[in-house]
């Protein structure tokens, strides 16, 4: 009696152990994630009707410092910065894909260069995306402008140097360039 007492305590142990295993093991390699981070996953493709370039001294835009300051006339500013925009254009030619998985990696694509591949991190509430090859001087600190499940909108600043006062005795003026960059799903 008391051996066949034991041995069903036995098999219940092992059964129940197994059903645990089971269970457990079944799911480890899945991640749930949810909300903004849920939209980010999967492959984006970036195309270069889709980027916009902006670019500010301080918080003035380029056309208003060199009105404001400089005291260029209007249309020659607006001429200027449309030149200035336009090669900015030119060095951002950007065209390629980007996957963001559900482990926090990612890899993007853009011939003609090599592939790039990292980790990538969003804030809680959705507005900041970090990309990480690795190397902290590497890291892409980009605003998230809005994200659905088929679309998003990113800025990514960039600091430049330019002789926005056409003058080569003073030093270049530091000046902001603002990407913006539609993606699709």
């Amino acid at each position: 009696m008391i051996k066949r007492f034991i041995n069903q305590k036995i098999f219940l142990f092992a059964i129940g152990t197994m059903a645990i295993l089971f269970t457990s093991c079944s799911k480890d390699d899945e991640v749930t994630l949810t909300g903004p981070e849920s939209e980010l996953i999967g492959l984006w493709t970036i195309s270069e009707n889709n980027v916009t370039v902006d670019a500010f001294k301080g918080d003035q835009t380029i056309i208003d410092y060199l009105i404001n300051v400089e005291g260029v006339p209007q249309g020659l500013a607006e001429e200027l910065y449309l030149v200035y925009r336009n090669e900015l254009l030119d060095d951002f030619d950007i065209s390629g894909t980007i996957e963001f998985k559900t482990d926090n990696t990612y890899l993007s694509v853009f011939p003609p260069d090599d592939a790039d591949e990292g980790t990538w991190k969003l804030s809680s509430d959705g507005k900041v995306l970090t990309l990480d090859e690795g190397d902290p001087v590497d890291e892409e600190v980009i605003t998230v402008n809005s994200i659905s499940s088929n679309s998003m909108s990113i800025t990514i600043n960039q600091i430049e140097y330019e002789d926005l006062d056409d003058n080569p005795d003073n030093a270049d003026d530091e000046v902001t360039i603002a990407i913006t960059i539609t993606l699709s799903k």
